[in-house]
């Protein structure tokens, strides 16, 4: 699970090596790729896994998690001989060994692991409609081109010939076989999803928000809520799984469940600061945040045997904001054959990973582009480079030009800046709130209804947000990554007024972030591109003094 180069670090992560190298050995520095879901365990707690690795092979290791070598992946560098880096690296390796990965087994009695000794899932309930499987391939090739571009295929290299439903036009097409559902016109994702998931087959979604999504998922889950061989009231816990990456995702989704009546089928929503530390028998849907359902799993307050049916709403936001291992850790207690659906505005490497790891043989359906989102390229998107001390003054100026209508979020890497922020805004006589903690609903629910123009969020506050009607984003501290920019700019875009703008407050030290910024198409400038390329020579003179060309 590591890769390894030969690299140097740069200047803030050096330190002489520790002794215990041979004189005759030559120190030199090795350089590993780990994931990061490893950089916890490799640390220990207060680093004392670590420290023992550095003692017992006389190495000195780093880590610089800035430096990434693909999505996810931790830069660390081992300063020592050629023989105790190999010792250094091998205890490393022990540490971030294959991720578990929770492939799914078949339906018959042969199934293993989790699944064993449970009874089968059954996954398969659609009945294609005549008039859908008499579509031609040419009618089915117009339809998904005038439909939002749909593309779709089969993710693995063992079912690449397997046949994929073709799209359902009304819900009638879908659900003839289950009139209790509804009848309205499906939205793409809809139309492509349906057969899919209804066939039993896994499916990662791709696609803009607020285009059906939940739907999409749901419906069908009603159904094998119901089609499963064990009877409802026998069932240890929830049949269906479904996790968001806020409290207020939760909260919509809950409300979409609630709108159906079918079968009595029941769910609850748990989240951050709700006061459940048991989840009572007879709810067959639990919508809820990885931290709060892998707190619930933890203490014994929720029995999720009896999952059969998994769905990671937004898998690109929860990864933005840490939940993976969270995740994992639930999966890890899932039976293996499941049913498992994933959703995402963005194609991302690390929601590729996302597939790999806990999706079998799954169909890729693509509704738009695979570009960034939509509405990171409808914002007005300024890049200021400028000192840390000229930064509350320019934040001070930005809001000072607002119009009455307009709201503001700020968003701020430490709850020290948040709170030094705030107190700077308001004693310029600005209305603001400040969230940093899990006590922000009232914070929020000012914002929402316009009683305050301007909220300053911390990086870990930021999970629990979700506002619609935002004008303009302030990245008061730079984002960590790409994708954490996008999911910041990106707020702006849902607004619902004509001009959103977004102003991201750089200095010198977020310069090996700009070539991120340059290669997405998000901000090129003339002085973005020299700071890039002063960037790059900076590295390049590092490089020279420890002996690379």
């Amino acid at each position: 699970m590591i890769k390894s180069e030969p690299d140097q670090p740069s200047a803030p992560f050096y330190r002489a090596p520790s002794r215990g190298a041979s004189k005759h050995e030559s120190i030199s520095t090795l350089s590993l790729a780990v994931p990061e879901v490893y950089v916890g365990q490799i640390i220990g707690r207060g680093g004392a896994t670590i420290r023992g690795i550095e003692q017992s092979t006389g190495t000195r290791i780093f880590i610089d998690p800035d430096r990434h070598r693909g999505y996810g992946d931790v830069h660390i560098c081992i300063l020592g001989s050629e023989s105790q880096q190999r010792v250094a690296k091998d205890k490393v390796a022990r540490l971030s060994g294959p991720l578990p990965r929770t492939k799914k087994t078949s339906l018959d009695s042969s199934a293993s692991g989790k699944s064993k000794g449970l009874e089968p899932i059954i996954k398969e309930f659609y009945v294609a409609h005549p008039d859908v499987a008499g579509m031609s391939s040419q009618e089915v090739e117009n339809f998904r081109k005038i439909n939002n571009n749909i593309s779709v295929k089969n993710v693995t290299e063992k079912t690449k010939n397997r046949p994929i439903p073709n799209p359902i036009r009304t819900f009638n097409e879908a659900f003839k076989s289950y009139p209790d559902i509804m009848a309205e016109k499906p939205t793409p994702i809809q139309c492509q999803a349906w057969p899919i998931i209804m066939q039993g087959i896994d499916l990662i979604g791709v696609a803009q928000t607020d285009k059906g999504k939940t739907l999409s998922f749901l419906l069908p889950a009603f159904i094998h809520i119901e089609g499963q061989v064990t009877p409802r009231p026998q069932r240890e816990g929830p049949t269906v799984l479904i996790l968001s990456p806020t409290r207020e995702l939760a909260f919509e989704i809950e409300s979409e469940v609630r709108k159906y009546k079918y079968k009595g089928i029941k769910c609850v929503c748990v989240y951050g600061g709700i006061q459940i530390d048991v989840v009572p028998q007879g709810f067959e849907i639990v919508i809820a945040t990885p931290d709060r359902l892998n707190e619930l799993l933890t203490s014994g307050g929720l029995s999720v045997r009896s999952v059969t049916y998994l769905v990671l709403e937004e898998a690109d936001r929860m990864l933005n904001l840490g939940f993976e291992p969270q995740i994992r850790k639930i999966i890890a207690n899932i039976r293996d054959d499941r049913q498992t659906i994933m959703t995402s505005t963005t194609w991302s490497p690390g929601v590729r990973r996302m597939t790999d790891m806990y999706l079998t043989d799954p169909v890729q359906v693509i509704v738009g582009s695979l570009n960034l989102p939509e509405p990171v390229h409808a914002v007005t998107q300024l890049v200021e480079i400028i000192s840390e001390d000229e930064k509350r003054e320019r934040v001070s100026t930005f809001i000072s030009e607002m119009s009455e209508n307009d709201k503001v979020i700020v968003f701020v890497r430490q709850k020290a800046t948040a709170d030094d922020v705030a107190s700077n805004l308001s004693l310029r006589g600005y209305r603001i709130e400040c969230i940093h903690d899990i006590d922000c609903e009232q914070a929020l629910e000012d914002f929402k209804k316009g009683y305050v123009k301007v909220l300053i969020v911390t990086d870990v506050a930021s999970r629990r947000l979700d506002v619609k009607d935002v004008t303009a984003v302030i990245n008061y501290d730079f984002p960590r990554n790409i994708e954490q920019y996008v999911h910041r700019v990106g707020r702006t875009g849902r607004a619902t007024y004509p001009l959103v703008t977004s102003l991201t407050l750089m200095t010198r030290e977020d310069w090996k972030r700009v070539q991120d910024l340059i290669e997405e198409s998000l901000v090129v400038t003339e002085e973005l591109f020299g700071m890039a390329d002063r960037y790059k020579e900076e590295m390049r003179k590092w490089g020279r003094l420890f002996g690379h060309a």
